[in-house]
């Protein structure tokens, strides 16, 4: 259930580049507007799924506004169009703001830090699995539409598909090292113990 909105991204002769996606029916409210201790384990889970789409495509606009809750309880991420804008300079950190609204990923693990909200972690492991069998050229084919806009030359064009790849090679690892800090902090796991994902979707921990 919920799920990313399909974008589609070009340039208007005479208007500029921007983006189009389809208007979400059933839409109750968003995050915004809701005390995120009262989201469901489903809720958080696929919000979870969706910090893990996000790191992949670089995609920050990422504020409490743009999930929606539908009706029937789905959360639906809206306004991916900022993504690969800040690749290679981004950070998974919660403190990490690169546009005027504060990421709803960041307020999550801070109450996740605080034991206010048990956030179920290993729901990401499924979304990352799918991206890690995609293969590079299919990675890029999806990624088309956002390429397509960003114009530059032949190897600016190559430089960044180079970061996207890396970006997909590294995710899973990069997930891993930003749980591992946050269940040392939380006090989960130990100052010398990692986090690793385990098959299964089941979380489990690595001591060095």
């Amino acid at each position: 259930a919920g799920g990313a909105v399909p974008v589609v991204a070009g340039t208007v002769e005479g208007v500029g580049t921007g983006s189009v996606q389809p208007v979400i029916p059933n839409v109750k409210t968003d995050l915004s507007k809701v005390d995120l201790t009262t989201l469901s384990q489903p809720q958080l889970a696929r919000m979870m799924q969706e910090r893990v789409l996000d790191w992949a495509l670089a995609s920050h606009d990422t504020k409490a506004g743009n999930f929606l809750i539908t009706t029937d309880g789905n959360v639906v991420g809206i306004d991916k169009d900022q993504a690969l804008k800040f690749i290679g300079s981004d950070s998974l950190a919660t403190t990490y703001k690169p546009n005027p609204s504060p990421q709803v990923y960041g307020a999550l693990f801070e109450l996740f830090f605080q034991k206010k909200l048990n956030l179920p972690i290993g729901s990401m492991l499924p979304a990352i699995e799918k991206i890690e069998a995609m293969s590079a050229d299919a990675w890029l084919a999806n990624l088309g539409p956002y390429l397509g806009t960003k114009g530059g030359s032949v190897a600016e064009l190559n430089k960044l598909k180079n970061a996207i790849l890396l970006r997909k090679m590294n995710l899973r690892t990069d997930l891993q090292e930003f749980l591992t800090q946050a269940l040392r902090l939380r006090g989960d796991i130990g100052p010398k113990d990692t986090f690793e994902f385990a098959p299964g979707a089941l979380p489990k921990k690595k001591r060095k």
